[in-house]
């Protein structure tokens, strides 16, 4: 059992007294020790994660940026505040990303297929997101973002589909030249008459 232990000197009917007071504080502690865990936890998961968290406005300006943007984009989390997101986007992008975050006033959630975004460098990097409205939250008060890079598996994608298509031109080709020496050949069959 934690205790706190307070005491007081009085004048009690011109007698000195002591007061004492003892007061039971081991939830206390206990809750207290919960919310640290609870907290580091958190840090914890926000600071090593892979995850890019950021928290913006309905007009997607950020309020707050995970430190992880400085591993996923090259980017320091100060340099995000106050800005849009809007203008990381790439401009062919831009249009459907805005159109899926204005779904947010319907949906409390919503997934964005990847878009490119712009790191330090001013390289375009494909990224996923998950965005989720918080803004009657008091803990949060804005929009949750959390994205992934996931730049080598549309690169992956790509190419998986460039393979494809040559695939289906060499297969096209092959027919092609088949039926054709088909025609040749019968064409060339003396007729039997």
């Amino acid at each position: 059992m934690d205790v706190e232990i307070t005491g007081h000197i009085l004048d009690f009917k011109g007698r000195k007294a002591a007061l004492v007071l003892i007061h039971d504080v081991t939830e206390q502690k206990r809750a207290d020790a919960q919310l640290q865990l609870s907290e580091q936890r958190f840090k914890s998961l926000i600071q090593d994660g892979s995850d890019l968290i950021g928290i913006l406005d309905i007009t997607g300006n950020y309020s707050y940026v995970s430190p992880t943007s400085v591993s996923v984009l090259g980017i320091e989390p100060s340099e995000f505040i106050g800005k849009n997101a809007f203008d990381f986007i790439h401009p062919d992008d831009k249009e459907e990303v805005i159109s899926q975050f204005s779904r947010l006033v319907t949906d409390k959630r919503i997934s964005i297929p990847p878009f490119r975004f712009k790191n330090k460098d001013g390289e375009w990097r494909w990224i996923e997101t998950v965005v989720t409205n918080l803004l009657d939250d008091p803990a949060i008060m804005g929009i949750v973002a959390n994205s992934r890079d996931v730049t080598d598996k549309e690169h992956l994608f790509g190419e998986l589909k460039a393979s494809e298509s040559r695939y289906r031109d060499w297969e096209t080709d092959r027919k092609s030249t088949r039926l054709n020496s088909s025609h040749e050949f019968v064409s060339r069959m003396p007729s039997s008459a």
